[in-house]
């Protein structure tokens, strides 16, 4: 029985597979991945307020309502302004980009400025049009597209304005966009 044993032991070490491990890797070719499921199935799950948590995860990240406007006007000379875009109670407007074209005939203007107006404050942003000459007989168009940053608070009122303008006819188009965020 002895001798059995030592026979078995000696057969079981010079085998390469029990003897070394696992099976060498070969370069170049796949290891292969065995995936089992668990033999018990997970409880299903089901969202009934996907708004709800959509709505969360926008609030945590800091994302608020997309929006965006049009401010425009035409005027005679001198100081033209929009009509307003009032930021909604409750909200906190950031303007990200600001894009328009200005049209002056016969004279010139000096400044395109975006107005925020609040019931203390008053606050005048250049929006980096460069300013426009026409001759007599001659009209001028101006553009300009940006990048901005600029915050407003609820119910203030947003508005262009042109000024210090001579001419027959000023006029501008601008599109604003951002977003509104809730203000606790």
């Amino acid at each position: 029985m002895k001798n059995l044993l030592a026979t078995a032991a000696a057969i079981l070490l010079t085998t390469p597979a029990l003897a070394a491990g696992p099976p060498p890797i070969i370069a170049g070719t796949p290891t292969p991945v065995i995936i089992t499921n668990p033999t018990n199935a997970p409880a299903s799950t089901s969202v009934t307020n996907p708004g709800d948590i959509a709505a969360a995860v926008a609030k945590a990240l800091g994302v608020g309502t997309p929006v965006d406007f049009e401010l425009d006007f035409q005027a005679p000379p001198g100081n033209g302004q929009s009509d307003p875009f009032t930021v909604p109670a409750n909200k906190r407007l950031i303007i990200e980009f600001a894009s328009g074209s200005c049209l002056v005939t016969n004279g010139h203007f000096n400044d395109l400025l975006l107005q925020v107006f609040t019931s203390s404050t008053n606050s005048r942003y250049t929006l980096g049009l460069e300013p426009l000459n026409a001759p007599i007989g001659v009209t001028s168009n101006g553009t300009f597209s940006h990048l901005v940053k600029i915050y407003a608070p609820p119910l203030s009122q947003i508005t262009i304005v042109l000024s210090d303008s001579q001419g027959q006819l000023l006029s501008c188009g601008t599109t604003f966009s951002g977003q509104l965020v809730d203000v606790p």
